[in-house]
């Protein structure tokens, strides 16, 4: 169980990057800033959590990115792909 959680964070990980590639340049500032700070809480989370964290950490990820605002300006460019 603990294994999996945490390939599923490394998964949700790496797909975030791609977003994250792209830029924020299309989103809304407060959006970006909400989503990487659920990437980088991922990316420290403590070796020693447990599947129960990791597994949050990944679903807020997936949240946050989901929620990812665009300017008014570049409607259809922001990267919310999951």
């Amino acid at each position: 169980m603990l294994a999996d959680a945490k390939d599923a964070l490394r998964q949700t990980v790496e797909k975030a990057e791609s977003a994250i590639t792209t830029g924020k340049k299309n989103c809304t500032d407060k959006s970006w800033s909400t989503f990487m700070r659920a990437y980088e809480a991922a990316k420290a989370a403590p070796e020693n959590a447990d599947a129960g964290t990791l597994n949050r950490l990944a679903a807020d990820i997936l949240e946050k990115q989901g929620a990812l605002k665009e300017k008014e300006e570049d409607k259809n460019k922001c990267s919310k792909k999951n």
